[in-house]
């Protein structure tokens, strides 16, 4: 089996209140500068994030790079059949995909007391 099935297409999405509709959202694609090979702005790895993790993402077109929570996935597995896993061969020829949705977070330190008694002389 090779090392790449056992891994996960990751391509992320940040979602952003409408301005414009209340109550509705607008969805924007991370790219994300890979030298692993998910193509098209993707992550490929053996570790996807799960719900509630908090990352730091940065778009490698518009520069944007912030801190983000995970608050939905959905995955795509290869079905035994398709183009992706041919009849007859053991495994797929392509990873899984999970696209991840994400909000922008503070990051993981937040709200943190501020030092009252200021640096030690």
């Amino acid at each position: 089996m090779s090392d790449r099935v056992s891994m996960v297409k990751c391509w992320f999405y940040v979602r952003h209140p409408s301005t414009k509709h209340p109550g509705t959202y607008r969805y924007q694609r991370i790219s994300l500068k890979n030298p692993m090979g998910a193509n098209e702005g993707g992550l490929l790895t053996m570790h996807p994030p799960a719900m509630g993790d908090t990352l730091f993402l940065a778009d490698e077109f518009s520069g944007d790079a912030g801190q983000y929570r995970v608050i939905a996935r959905g995955w795509s597995h290869n079905q035994y059949g398709s183009y992706n896993w041919p009849l007859g061969e053991s495994y797929p020829k392509e990873p899984t995909t999970l696209q991840v949705l994400v909000e922008p977070a503070e990051g993981l330190f937040q709200d943190e007391e501020p030092d009252d008694e200021g640096p030690e002389a």
